[in-house]
């Protein structure tokens, strides 16, 4: 509620991140200012979507209107107005002229995610957004989910054998040409010194988020004020590339957002918990009743045990399940780096860049009343290994709901540098201050 409350919201790093960044213990993040700028660029990865999903946002009656939004779009599409629809829908979400679109790509195709490039004068930036999955050939994209090698061909400075979510690199290595191009020819003002100087930003939601960092990795070269802002994107790269993209990458995380916390380690985690669980039931339920015949109890207890993931687990699956240990997965080797460069299916893979997670409760004011409090915290990587089995979860990740959330908190957060342009300015500085060291 006043000045000195507002100025104590800012995020305190723990001692030991402190100094590996190298900025000491003390150093915290402008959280005001950085909520200004990320609910001005949610609208950009919103916009993205087009109409494919204005029904989702009202989550009460999200079904209802999603399924007669399908039918009318199928209509429109059979009568060509396709593009026409969803250009609409982007300029509005975005709030932006025809001329401020320098590109577009509205259909998507395997490891070719749809994208847009927009001019945007009241941040003096050129904001490439990608967008998530949306259609069936996206999930196609997220399905390669196994380990693959960063290229040094895109990435000279990092680690060969740094290594990320296969199908996200695929996106980022076609992406690179295309958004390159873009830029080279139609925003001159990337090139251009002193106040006339535009920045680049990256944004996207879910695998777009994913597929912005490793863009913004790629782009560096290029670019080297680049920022990247990714809304929800699933763990994706090894440990230590996220702590480079510290530097240049904000990853956003929503309450019990299931998408930052997806992996193939991740999900075996959760089978084998689950498995766990099941098998203590199972103990349970194997005393026999009184009138059970032997062949009966036999058959209730195997019905009760749990299966293996099918097409994950090698080798006896059936038994080595039985010792409580869920058995390791046959690692792939990258077909560009020879059989003897094998990477393990089960290499943990963590989120992009800095993260920030907001969460928020209700608590009762009245009988009768309300209110929400929001809480920003930065939890640690390892803290997103787990998948978190909450009702909210497939809402908390819809693109409009982060739009929502980063624009209440924001509001709630008004400072004198609230504005665009100074907020930025506070950002931009918070970043090459804490981030000016050679291990970052």
């Amino acid at each position: 509620p006043g000045t000195e409350a507002r100025e104590a919201i800012t995020i305190s790093l723990p001692p030991q991140l402190g100094e590996e960044l190298g900025h000491g213990a003390d150093a915290s993040t402008p959280i005001p200012e950085l909520m200004v700028v990320l609910a001005h660029f949610a609208r950009y990865m919103t916009a993205v979507y087009g109409h494919t999903l204005a029904g989702l946002r009202h989550t009460g009656f999200a079904c209802g209107v999603s399924a007669v939004h399908g039918a009318a779009l199928l209509a429109r599409r059979c009568c060509g107005g396709y593009s026409k629809t969803y250009v609409g829908e982007l300029l509005r979400e975005a709030n932006c002229t025809k001329e401020e679109v320098l590109a577009a790509e509205i259909e998507a195709h395997p490891w070719q995610p749809a994208y847009a490039v927009f001019r945007d004068p009241a941040a003096r930036a050129i904001v490439v957004s990608i967008r998530g999955t949306c259609v069936p050939r996206d999930v196609l994209s997220d399905a390669v989910a196994h380990p693959g090698h960063i290229h040094t061909e895109f990435d000279p400075e990092g680690d060969p054998k740094a290594v990320g979510h296969g199908g996200f690199i695929a996106c980022a290595e076609w992406l690179h040409a295309e958004v390159l191009r873009v830029l080279q020819q139609q925003a001159p003002e990337l090139a251009a010194g002193g106040d006339e100087a535009f920045r680049l930003v990256l944004v996207g939601h879910s695998m777009g988020g994913s597929v912005a960092a490793f863009l913004g990795l790629f782009l560096r070269r290029s670019y080297p004020n680049l920022r990247v802002f990714a809304y929800g994107p699933p763990l994706s790269v090894d440990r230590k590339t996220a702590r480079r993209m510290e530097s240049f990458v904000t990853t956003v995380v929503h309450q019990n957002d299931w998408a930052p916390r997806a992996s193939l380690h991740t999900v075996v985690r959760l089978q084998k918990a689950a498995a766990e669980k099941h098998r203590a039931r199972v103990a349970v339920i194997g005393v026999s009743q009184p009138d059970e015949t032997e062949e009966e109890h036999a058959r209730h207890v195997l019905d009760a045990a749990p299966r293996p993931v099918s097409g994950l687990m090698s080798g006896s699956a059936w038994n080595e399940q039985d010792s409580g240990e869920v058995p390791p997965l046959r690692p792939v080797a990258t077909p560009d780096h020879g059989s003897d460069d094998e990477i393990d299916l089960l290499t943990p893979l963590y989120p992009p860049g800095y993260v920030v997670h907001l969460q928020h409760r209700s608590y009762w004011v009245s009988r009768l009343k309300t209110r929400r409090m929001y809480v920003v915290s930065s939890p640690a990587p390892e803290d997103l290994l787990d998948i978190k089995c909450a009702t909210t979860a497939p809402t908390d990740h819809i693109p409009y709901t982060y739009k929502r959330v980063c624009q209440e908190v924001s509001s709630k957060l008004r400072t004198e540098s609230s504005d665009l342009p100074s907020a930025m300015r506070v950002v931009h500085a918070h970043w090459i201050r804490t981030n000016s060291s050679e291990g970052c």
